[in-house]
Order: C-alpha cells, then structure tokens, then sequence
C-alpha cells in the first residue's frame, strides 16, 4: 500500500467511535493465547513432517528457525499486559474489536495493511496521520509498543497456519516466505525501537509544554519531562478536559508572570514572576493547586 494510501486509511480508522472502558485484559491474553496456539500447532506439524521424511517447504524452514523468537515475544506480551493493564484506554464501539482498546485496533489495521511488513517510516506516518483527526492520549502512546507486538504475533499466527497447511507442496510458498519473514523482521524491528523517543515525537502534550516560555522544560531529562507529563494526564482522568486541555491550561498560567499578579492577586515580585514562568511551577510546584482549581480536578472521578 503507498503512503498516501496508509494515511488515508488512518484518518478513517481516527474517526471510528470510541469510548472509555474497564480493562479487556482478559481478552487480550486469549486472543494471544489463541494465536500461540496456532503457531505452536503449525510449529509442531512442520517439526514432525521435517523428522518424517526431511522435505518442508521453504515457509516451513523459517518456522523452524524463528520459533524460539516468536515464543519469546509471546512471553514478552504476556509479561507487558498485566493485571488491569488498559483500563482507561478508549476502546472501539464497533467492528471485530468492539471493546478492545482503540490502540491494538490501530495495530492491527497497520499491519493488514502493510502485509505485515512494519518499518518506522511506516509506523510514524501511521500514527501522524491518525492524531492529525484526533490525538491519542498519553496511555494509548505508551501501549503502542505491546499492542503492535500482539498485532505481529497475530498475523504471524496466520501465517504459520497457512504454512502448516501447505507443506506437502510448493502451494503458496513464496507469498509464505515473505510474510513470515517480514512477520519476524517486525518483531525485531519493534524491539529495537527507542519507545521513549517515539512517544515524545508523538505525545500532543510534549509538544504543548516544550512552549513553556522558560525555555526549562525542553532542556530537562527524560525522566523529569516524563514526570511533567504524568501530572497532566493524571489531572485529565479527574476532570472532564483532555490532556491537550490541561496541558494548554497549564501554559495559559505562565501568563500571569508578568510582574502584576502572584496567582493570588497580589503584585508579584520580579523572582516570583519569572518562577511563575515556567510550567512546571503549575505542575510539581507550589502553583499545582491553581491548575487544579482551573480544570476542576476531582480526585474521586
């Protein structure tokens, strides 16, 4: 599929509705174990054909071979969906994943599309394309690593059962070869992908509070930049704006340090003005409580 194609089908996908729900952990690990299942079983016809007689299509070898591999981003999925993982994520209200997070909606739309065949031009323009209608939140950009990896493994899955079905001949095989060969190329494409980078690249939020007008927020460290970014997304699940809501919010704030107004409306000093200029006095400092008040924070909701 061409580019321009991708991004199209994107956009579409963005405009799909979507609500908040409870956690379908529980149906993500048995679709996935479902697709172990599949892989196993093919894995297991092609091993005992290979031991019969020693003839296996080409598809077959590369089953044989990369075996380990897909087991062991099997294990990793496993360990990356636990207990209550993806409560809070929208979800998708219609089509086979109702009720599943949008996200692996998202993953799953990529891969089908791309027939399997991930690169990282193709994830970013992917997801620009899908944020240019609506952006994803925080979470859904911190669960694009896993729910991709079960969108790979689910394809695979697929693929190793045509390959199960089809050794006792050529039937298929080249169209086997590539699919398998690009399922595991994206397998390890997503593990060597720098998930903090990719995040900050696409996190509307990020691109909000590096306008803080201080100039301080962009030149922190990840860790403290991703702290900032928590407060947001905390403050959003407890209040009825978005993220991008909140975060502009907190911006809008920095805009009483003009040397008149101390956020309590007593004249402020040159040193509290320029305090007052950086966004992150209105999230980890004495100004929280403002922008608590500003967005009706409710701890409860």
């Amino acid at each position: 599929m061409k580019l321009e194609e991708l991004r199209r089908r994107a956009r579409q996908l963005a405009e799909s509705p979507h609500a908040l729900g409870g956690s379908s952990r529980t149906r993500l690990l048995e679709r996935l174990d479902a697709n172990a299942r599949r892989i196993r079983d093919s894995y297991r016809r092609v091993k005992q054909l290979a031991e019969n007689d020693g003839t296996i299509a080409e598809a077959g070898t590369w089953l044989l071979d990369n075996y380990y591999l897909i087991q062991e981003q099997i294990r990793v999925a496993r360990h990356d969906l636990p207990r209550g993982y993806s409560r809070g994520l929208p979800q998708s209200l219609e089509g086979t994943c109702r009720g599943l997070p949008r996200v692996y909606t998202l993953a799953l739309e990529l891969f089908v599309r791309i027939d399997g065949r991930l690169n990282r031009r193709r994830l970013r323009e992917f997801l620009d394309a899908y944020q240019s209608v609506g952006p994803l939140t925080l979470g859904e950009l911190w669960a694009v690593p896993i729910m991709l990896r079960l969108a790979a493994i689910e394809t695979l899955a697929h693929v190793a059962k045509r390959i199960g079905a089809c050794q006792q001949g050529a039937l298929g095989d080249a169209a086997d070869v590539r699919a398998i060969r690009d399922g595991v190329a994206s397998l390890r494409m997503l593990g060597a992908l720098d998930w903090k980078q990719l995040v900050e690249r696409e996190s509307a939020v990020e691109q909000i509070l590096r306008s803080d007008p201080a100039g301080i927020y962009e030149r922190m460290d990840f860790g403290s930049r991703d702290r900032y970014r928590h407060v947001v997304e905390r403050l959003a699940q407890h209040s009825t704006l978005s993220e991008q809501d909140v975060a502009k919010l907190a911006l809008e704030l920095t805009n009483t340090a003009d040397g008149r107004d101390d956020g309590a409306g007593r004249p402020a000093t040159t040193a509290v003005a320029e305090i007052r200029r950086h966004v992150g006095y209105f999230l980890v400092d004495e100004g929280l409580g403002e922008l608590e008040r500003l967005v009706n924070y409710r701890p409860e909701r």
